[in-house]
């Protein structure tokens, strides 16, 4: 055992010595080392970018031709209040719409959306939600 002691100081000394010797690092090492790590964050950001275009690309909604519900027109009436006009089969149904409340606000006959004359469908939907309204007035009294 007594044997061995010179021999462990000496081991161990020689592995204290590799330790503290390092290499003295050049400019050219340097510059590799940024340029590893600039490629490497531009390689990061190349993966992120792409999964993102996928995942738009691959998971969006697309609203389609042949749904039975069309938005025909909106409306915002407040910050956080909208007025819908949808068209459902042959009807069109005008909606309001606030957080957490959904209410119909009338019915109507599909009408050919104006595109030329926006007057005409105005006064066809003033002279219905002045009915509706009138419809509500006379309800709620009796």
């Amino acid at each position: 055992m007594k044997r061995l002691t010179p021999l462990s100081l000496f081991w161990t000394t020689s592995f204290a010595q590799a330790a503290t010797t390092t290499h003295a690092e050049g400019p050219l090492s340097s510059a590799f080392s940024l340029l590893q790590v600039a490629l490497s964050l531009l390689v990061i950001l190349v993966l992120i970018m792409g999964t993102a275009w996928l995942a738009k690309r691959y998971l969006s909604t697309h609203t389609s031709t042949n749904t039975a519900i069309k938005m025909i027109s909106g409306l915002n009436v407040g910050g956080r209040e909208r007025v819908l006009l949808l068209e459902v089969g042959e009807q069109w149904v005008v909606i309001g719409v606030a957080p957490g409340h959904i209410s119909t606000l009338i019915t109507m006959p599909r009408q050919p959306v104006a595109t030329h004359h926006p007057n005409e469908m105005r006064q066809t939907f003033s002279a219905a939600m002045s009915a509706r309204f009138k419809q509500m007035r006379g309800t709620s009294r009796e």
